[in-house]
């Protein structure tokens, strides 16, 4: 009997092993490093990149990423190495649309915000952001 059993726990120690974890259902990142100012006003080129820093929540159950205001991302995708997203707002006059991925591993994220005329459809602003993010806590 006590063999028996502790065949049963062994077994089940080794399935449980097996069990892909549970992802957490809201990830907080801290990110920091630089954005590009790439079109701005019609005047296409390269900005120089400035020091930037910014809080990404990932809502894996709700399936967006916030933290590019004023929009709410949708993720596209989810692999063991990243998350990829986009998403779109309409204002009155301008359009925001963002798109990007975050390593999971190794923390870098990339992304470009545009900012277009709803009218026109003409590119009045592009950032690029180069961050690397790491695992946040709330302050309070």
């Amino acid at each position: 009997m006590l063999q028996t059993y502790a065949a049963v726990i062994a077994l089940s120690a080794m399935l449980v092993g097996l069990l892909p974890a549970r992802a957490e259902d809201t990830l907080r990142l801290a990110c920091q490093g630089t954005a590009t100012n790439r079109d701005y006003g019609g005047a296409t080129g390269e900005g120089e990149p400035e020091p930037y820093s910014m809080g990404i929540v990932i809502d894996f159950t709700a399936q967006t990423v916030e933290g590019f205001r004023p929009i709410r991302a949708k993720i596209r995708t989810v692999t063991n190495a990243i998350v990829a997203f986009e998403g779109s707002e309409g204002g009155n006059l301008i359009t925001h649309t963002i798109s990007g991925l975050i390593h999971r591993v190794i923390g870098d994220m990339q992304a470009t915000l545009t900012f277009r005329d709803k009218d026109t459809g003409t590119v009045r602003a592009r950032i690029s952001y180069d961050l690397q993010c790491r695992p946040a806590q709330r302050m309070f």
